[in-house]
């Protein structure tokens, strides 16, 4: 398979975002108690402990990301929309589920809770998902349409449930704010 021509610009992008999108994530955490618990910030920034909400550190950052880095580099990098978007879908949908299975694998598996465990996750997430990420951009020229769609109905459908039930949460495990060790 023949690579896309700025795969090289690429590479050095999700390399960088890997490290940008970890540190902007730390005070992320912080944002809604120190913006004086806004309603709009909560949207966007976790408004507790729960796993869910700490699913909005890897997800707005992420998208924010791709959609800048496209319209900044897009002439300058001859990036191409199809490919960029069709990476930053797979991304977008690796980071969050490595979150989850990390943190349940931890807690429900091995029962070890721990702050620090819970960043390594965040981290794992990014670095997963910019990887994978950077390696479907290689290789896609032409993405496929259909996976295209479903991947961008998740991604969608997730931002939309990660801004809906923010304030009206179901009873679910994920919603619930872990008690101290």
């Amino acid at each position: 398979m023949n690579e896309v021509p700025s795969y090289r610009f690429a590479r050095i992008y999700h390399l960088v975002g890997f490290i940008v999108l970890c540190v902007v994530s730390v005070p992320m955490h912080f944002f809604y108690e120190w913006l004086g618990k806004n309603t709009f910030v909560g949207y966007f920034a976790p408004i507790n402990e729960s796993i869910w909400e700490h699913l909005k550190l890897a997800f707005w950052p992420t998208v924010l990301w791709w959609v800048i880095g496209y319209f900044v580099f897009r002439e300058r990098k001859n990036l191409q929309a199809g490919p960029w978007f069709y990476a930053s879908l797979f991304s977008l949908v690796a980071a969050p589920l490595i979150i989850v299975s990390y943190y349940y694998t931890f807690t429900a598996g091995l029962d070890i809770v721990s702050p620090t465990l819970n960043i390594v996750s965040l981290f794992v997430g990014f670095l997963v998902g910019q990887l994978l990420a950077l390696h479907v951009y290689r290789y896609t020229t032409r993405p496929n349409k259909f996976i295209f769609g479903v991947l961008l109905l998740l991604v969608v459908g997730f931002g939309a449930m990660l801004t809906l039930l923010t304030y009206n949460p179901p009873e679910l495990p994920i919603f619930i704010v872990p008690e101290e060790g």
